[in-house]
């Protein structure tokens, strides 16, 4: 978070007692890298963050931060890795932290091979949207403003070109991808997750370096299997409570708007009533732009409190049909298993009467 190319590198330590030393260095084209990406012929806002509504791990589903992005085809999309480049072929599962998105130029020259890919179920949230100057530093707004784009987002790429010296450059839009923090989660032994972000880095490097006598030997593992029909389901809630969310959203915006064309509508009655002098508009106007002001406040946060309060409900809602459908699962794990064992026991019973049955009445016979 400290690290976004918008913000400036933090100062270095020192400086004397009066916080003196150096100025923070500057980042290339003021975090924008513009000359970089002129030569990739990449198009990248640096002041936006992807989010995904896609969660494969119910269990971590309160810890979830839509901006957490995970790319794996359990989620419903085949190309999530890419399956012509032997850098994402085979991998399953990989977390990207608050990442950006590129795009190919248009018009373009260079080959351009998406990598890491989203769901389409997911969109971008504008930085200033996301964050929140607070006195601990940089911290998340409880409800930022987000919006279903309904459309894949790439999250890196394979750009190469014969024409342009040769070009051969992996772009990844998150380099946290392959951070400190990548790297203790695949460590933790709780949250047990096994995570292709440092095979997906490795591989990336050897490709780079011609050297790809290793990367099929990373991907030697067991495969991760999800129940699709359930990871189904529980995006669906996702999905719905992001709409309501959406709307919330919308219908907040709206009202605002007509509670300041209200408000607006008195002043402009005060400034066409001929009747009135120059001097009396002046009072009035300045007595109602106080008023509109307060009514304005009041009526803001009134909305923004159903806003946030409908928001809430989405989400409480989502989370309820998620766990009803979690006990549900577990109901059917519970009683489903016995079930084969218990009709094999009673069809064996039933066989075992029936020839009981066929002996006494043969012995009967016998006996007459």
């Amino acid at each position: 978070m400290q690290l976004a190319p918008r913000q400036q590198k933090r100062r270095p330590q020192g400086g004397g007692m009066f916080g003196g030393g150096p100025p923070p260095e500057q980042k290339a084209d003021g975090g924008k890298a513009t000359s970089l990406l002129d030569v990739l012929e990449v198009a990248w806002e640096y002041d936006v963050v992807v989010w995904d509504n896609f969660m494969p791990h119910p269990n971590l589903e309160q810890l979830a931060q839509k901006e957490l992005v995970w790319i794996s085809p359990s989620s419903g999309r085949k190309s999530a890795f890419s399956q012509k480049s032997v850098v994402s072929s085979g991998l399953q599962e990989l977390l990207a932290f608050f990442p950006g998105h590129i795009q190919h130029r248009r018009g373009g020259v260079n080959d351009w091979e998406d990598l890491l890919t989203t769901t389409e179920g997911s969109g971008i949230v504008r930085w200033e949207d996301l964050v929140q100057e607070t006195f601990m530093g940089v911290g998340l707004k409880p409800n930022p403003i987000r919006k279903t784009e309904k459309v894949p987002h790439s999250l890196a790429a394979h750009i190469t070109s014969d024409e342009n010296d040769g070009l051969n450059v992996i772009y990844v839009a998150d380099v946290d991808c392959i951070s400190d923090s990548a790297f203790d989660i695949v460590r933790n032994e709780v949250l047990n997750l096994k995570l292709d972000n440092v095979t997906f880095g490795l591989n990336a490097i050897d490709l780079l370096a011609d050297d790809t006598r290793y990367i099929n030997l990373r991907k030697r593992r067991g495969e991760h299997r999800t129940l699709v029909e359930i990871q189904k389901q529980t995006d669906s809630f996702r999905r719905k409570s992001q709409e309501e969310v959406e709307k919330a959203e919308e219908d907040a915006k709206e009202q605002l708007t007509k509670a300041k064309e209200n408000l607006a509508e008195r002043q402009k009655v005060i400034e066409e009533n001929e009747d009135l002098t120059a001097r009396e508009k002046e009072v009035q106007l300045r007595t109602a732009q106080q008023d509109q002001q307060r009514k304005l406040v009041v009526a803001e946060d009134e909305i923004n409190r159903e806003k946030n309060q409908a928001i809430e409900r989405a989400k409480g809602e989502a989370q309820r049909e998620i766990l009803g459908l979690e006990r549900k699962i577990k109901i059917w794990a519970i009683v489903i298993p016995p079930l084969p064992a218990l009709f094999l026991g009673l069809l064996v019973l039933a066989i075992r009467s029936n020839s009981d049955r066929e002996n006494m009445d043969r012995n009967r016979s016998r006996s007459a």
